[in-house]
C-alpha cells in the first residue's frame, strides 16, 4: 500500500484492515498551485520487486500526482499496480490513461476541472477535510 501524503493516509488506515498483512510505503507529493506540477519530497517504500502495489489517493484531479506516483513506483520493478480513487476529473483519467498496465479504480468520475485544476463539483481538499486543517 502507498498513499500519497497527505490525503491518501485514511485511505491507508481502512485498506490495511482489509490486507492487515501489507506493508504500506510512502510519497509525500505536492502540486504546484501555480504551474499544477508535482514535486516529490519524500519517498519510503519497502522492497516492491515482483510484487502488488496499491497506490491509494482520494482523487485524481489533473493526474499530475498519480502520474509522478506511478512514475516512482515503477522504477522499483512491481509486478502490478493498482490505483485505488475515491473521485476523478475525466482530464485526470486522460492523463493516467497512458499506463495501460495500471488497474485504476475509480469511485466516481466527476464533471471536470475548473481553472486552478480543482475537481469540480469535487469534494474540496481531501487532506484538508481528513486532518481538520
Amino acid at each position: 500500500m502507498v498513499p500519497i501524503l497527505r490525503a491518501g493516509l485514511p485511505m491507508l488506515n481502512g485498506c490495511l484492515e482489509v490486507l492487515p498483512e501489507a506493508k504500506a510505503g510512502f510519497l509525500a507529493i505536492k502540486r504546484d498551485e501555480e504551474t499544477l506540477k508535482s514535486t516529490l519530497f519524500y519517498e519510503r517504500l519497502p522492497n516492491l520487486n515482483g510484487k502488488t502495489v496499491i497506490i491509494v489517493d482520494p482523487m485524481v484531479a489533473t493526474g499530475g500526482s498519480l502520474e509522478y506516483a506511478i512514475s516512482v513506483i515503477k522504477k522499483h520493478s512491481p509486478e502490478k499496480i493498482i490505483s485505488l480513487n475515491i473521485v476523478a476529473s475525466p482530464e485526470g483519467i486522460g492523463n493516467v490513461s497512458k499506463f495501460e498496465d495500471v488497474l485504476f479504480y475509480i469511485g466516481q468520475i466527476d464533471k471536470g476541472l475548473n481553472d486552478k485544476g480543482y475537481i469540480i463539483p469535487g469534494i474540496g481538499d481531501a487532506g484538508d477535510r481528513a486532518f481538520n486543517t
